[in-house]
């Protein structure tokens, strides 16, 4: 007749069998698939422009980098001036302006000086761009993982993950997404005010059209 056995004992047998799979190189964590496939890779967005009397052209690449950076949600945008030379300190005051006409908050423009040529003002910021540089073709490497006889580390497979991340690659629009909100866009007051007489008035909660 069979004794029974309590859950303590069971425990302890469990342990001992599963102790033979290895111990801390039973799983390699840091082999996972999402270092392997990164959704996002860093990305510096930069360019140079006049120092003083710009063109219509620098005027417009300023305001487009401007508007770029306040959708991308990054926290800072740094307007790189010539160390040195006549009017190295007062480079750049018509990017700040351009900048700030274009939405950039004025505590999230930074200055810095660098070894630039004269009469030239630098504007970065830096973002999250789509990783382009990975495919799921590593299945060689799941059978080198054999041949190197590296099987005991118990790994998962090369393309474990890879579809998983092409799939969420092709519906992001922004990286940025996934490491902080967007920030909010302008208000049109006329639908939330018509949303508000719905509401009192028990009316159908149809959206408006939108207002031109």
């Amino acid at each position: 007749m069979m004794k029974s056995i309590n859950r303590t004992t069971l425990t302890l047998i469990a342990a001992a069998a599963l102790s033979g799979c290895g111990g801390r190189e039973q799983s390699d964590f840091s082999y996972g698939f999402a270092e392997r496939y990164p959704l996002g890779q860093p990305r510096i967005e930069r360019i140079d422009v006049a120092a003083a009397n710009p063109s219509r052209q620098d005027e417009a690449r300023v305001a487009r980098l401007g508007r770029d950076f306040v959708r991308s949600g990054a926290k800072t945008i740094v307007i790189f001036v010539p160390q040195s030379g006549p009017g190295a300190l007062s480079s750049g005051q018509w990017v700040k302006q351009e900048l700030v006409a274009n939405g950039v908050g004025v505590s999230r423009i930074q200055w810095d000086a660098r070894d630039l040529p004269l009469g030239t003002v630098r504007i970065a910021y830096s973002t999250l761009a789509l990783n382009q540089k990975w495919t799921c073709s590593n299945l060689h490497e799941d059978v080198q993982q054999y041949e190197n006889q590296t099987a005991y580390l118990n790994r998962e497979w090369a393309n474990f993950g890879c579809a998983y991340q092409s799939n969420m690659k092709a519906q992001v629009d922004n990286p940025n997404d996934f490491v902080r909100p967007r920030p909010e866009g302008n208000m049109d007051a006329i639908r939330a005010a018509d949303a508000v007489r719905r509401a009192r008035t028990g009316a159908a909660p149809q959206a408006p059209a939108p207002t031109p």
